[in-house]
């Protein structure tokens, strides 16, 4: 739900300061499938699915499509993990 807030409400801060994210065990593991990600990424494990959206949980590939919404519906059925949980990225073509 998405709750207003008026500009005057919210505390300021300095805006040089660290901002720090407080992960739940969900928000954990999520950041680091994105992590993962990045380093398949680099290191050209993932060059086969350039172009196409990859999903990913607990550091495993679960599924690719070009189409991101055929891979949300494909992947959450056949996993049975939550949309919520899992972590879809899109593999962008090399320029290279």
């Amino acid at each position: 739900m998405l709750e207003l807030v008026r500009i005057s409400d919210i505390e300021r801060r300095d805006p040089l300061e660290d901002i720090f994210l407080d992960l739940d065990s969900e928000g954990l593991a999520a950041q680091a499938d994105i992590a993962w990600i990045d380093d398949q990424c680099n290191s050209g494990a993932l060059a086969n699915y350039e172009g196409e959206h990859v999903a990913v949980v607990g550091k495993k590939l679960l599924g690719h499509n070009k189409r991101l919404k055929t891979l949300r519906e494909e992947v959450s059925q056949s996993s049975g993990y939550p949309l919520s949980r899992i972590v879809i990225s899109y593999i962008d073509r090399s320029t290279d």
